[in-house]
């Protein structure tokens, strides 16, 4: 797995687990292995890329509505950053619960 998908898949991939919770939010969860997958793809999502892939003047060109603040959607990647980091460095898998 890779790519530039992979990021979006620590935040909602993983296998789901049968809880009875609608099935668009189920619970799932991420393998030591895939959270090393994810850790790495993450680490790579750097501020500068984000804001390179959220370039406003190549989104008005192409009609894509502006990202409301930029600098929150920076603020959020770095916070999943650093948590795949830190379970990456234990060994640990991830449980995903959406709310």
């Amino acid at each position: 797995a890779g790519g530039d998908s992979m990021g979006l898949s620590a935040l909602s991939g993983g296998v789901p687990l049968d809880t009875g919770a609608p099935p668009w939010l189920p619970p799932q969860v991420l393998t030591p292995k895939e959270v090393v997958s994810y850790a790495i793809t993450l680490e790579a999502m750097t501020d500068e890329w984000i804001r390179a892939i959220f370039d406003t003047d190549a989104m008005a060109d192409d009609d894509v509505p502006p990202t409301p603040d930029l600098e929150e959607i920076i603020a959020i990647v770095t916070r999943v950053r650093v948590y795949y980091a830190s379970a990456k460095a234990a060994g640990c898998g991830v449980l995903q619960v959406m709310s």
